[in-house]
C-alpha cells in the first residue's frame, strides 16, 4: 500500500515484480492540485498519467473525498470499480466546554503557503480585538508576520506539533478558521471539529461534504461576515455548545478512527480472499 501518488510507480514496478496486490491511497488529487497551484503544464500531464497508470496496474484506488472520488472514476469507465472512498480518520479529544476555552482566541493549522490563504484571514481581523494562533511551518511566514504588523492583528505562529499535543491545544479553543483556497479531505479541519471547535471557514467542494452550515460549522464570505458570526457566538454559549455538539457527532459518525480501521481491514481481506475479522 501506498499513501500517496507521488512515488506510486516503484509500488507498481513492485507489484509486477513480485506479484502481490496493491493499494494505492491518495488523500487529495494531484492533478487537481497541480493546476489550481498554477505548476507547468508538463507537471499536470506528468501527473496525470501517473494517476492513470496507478489507476490501470492497482487493485484498490482508495480516496479521502467524494469530490475526488467522481473526478478518478471519470478518467475510466474500465476501472472505476476499483475507486473507493476512504476519509481521513481523527480521534475524540477530551472535550472542554465553552467557559472552560479562551476569550477572544481563534485557532489555524497549515502550511505557511498561498494555498491555505492566511493572507486573507489577517484581512479579515484587521484591527479586531481577536488574537489568533497558527500552528503552521513555510515560505510564507515572515510575509504573513510583517502583514498582521501592519493590520494591528494580533497573530501568533507556533511550529507545527505532533498530532496528540495538537489536540490538547484545540480543545482549548473556541473557534478553528480556514481560509483556504482549496482542500481534500482537510485532516486540520476534522481534528477541529473532534476537539470540539466551532468551524468557520470559507467553502470549497471538499470541505461542503464535511460542513454542513450553521449545524456542525458555518460558512464565512467576508469580514463583517465572520466578526458578526464571532461576536453572536462568543455571546451566545447555547448555539456555540449546539455547533461544537454536532461537530464531534459529525465525527463519531463517519471520521472516527475505529471505522476507518474496519474498512481498511475490509479492504485487505478483500484482496487477500479471506474473510477472517
Amino acid at each position: 500500500k501506498t499513501n500517496q501518488l507521488l512515488g506510486s510507480w516503484v509500488a507498481i514496478i513492485s507489484k509486477l515484480k513480485f506479484k502481490k496486490k496493491l493499494i494505492i491511497r491518495t488523500g487529495y488529487d494531484l492533478v487537481e492540485f497541480t493546476k489550481k497551484n498554477n505548476k507547468s503544464i508538463f507537471k499536470i500531464l506528468v501527473y496525470s498519467l501517473l494517476t492513470k497508470l496507478s489507476l490501470r496496474f492497482c487493485d484498490l484506488y482508495l480516496v479521502s473525498s467524494m469530490s475526488d472520488m467522481s473526478l478518478i472514476q471519470g478518467m475510466s469507465k474500465k476501472f472505476r470499480r476499483k475507486v473507493h472512498l476512504r476519509p481521513n480518520w481523527v480521534e475524540i479529544s477530551k472535550k472542554n466546554s465553552f467557559h472552560k476555552r479562551k476569550e477572544n482566541f481563534a485557532v489555524s493549522v497549515g502550511r505557511l503557503e498561498k494555498q491555505k490563504n492566511f493572507s486573507q484571514l489577517i484581512s479579515f481581523l484587521e484591527n479586531s480585538n481577536l488574537n489568533i494562533d497558527i500552528y503552521g511551518a513555510g515560505t510564507m511566514k515572515s510575509k504573513l508576520l510583517n502583514e498582521a504588523k501592519i493590520k494591528n492583528v494580533k497573530l501568533n505562529i507556533y511550529k507545527p506539533i505532533p498530532n496528540k499535543e495538537l489536540l490538547n491545544k484545540l480543545k482549548n479553543y473556541k473557534f478553528f478558521i480556514s481560509t483556504s483556497l482549496f482542500e481534500g479531505n482537510p485532516k486540520a479541519i476534522l481534528e477541529a471539529m473532534a476537539s470540539g471547535c466551532v468551524v468557520l471557514t470559507k467553502k470549497n467542494k471538499n470541505i461542503e461534504e464535511i460542513i454542513k452550515d450553521d449545524f456542525n460549522g458555518i460558512f464565512i464570505d467576508n469580514r463583517d461576515n465572520l466578526l458578526n458570526v464571532l461576536e453572536n457566538l462568543e455571546n451566545d454559549p447555547i448555539k456555540w455548545s449546539e455547533l461544537s455538539a454536532n461537530s464531534i457527532e459529525t465525527i463519531e459518525s463517519n471520521y472516527l478512527l475505529e471505522n476507518i480501521v474496519h474498512e481498511e481491514q475490509s479492504d485487505y481481506q478483500k484482496l487477500s480472499g479471506t474473510n477472517d475479522s
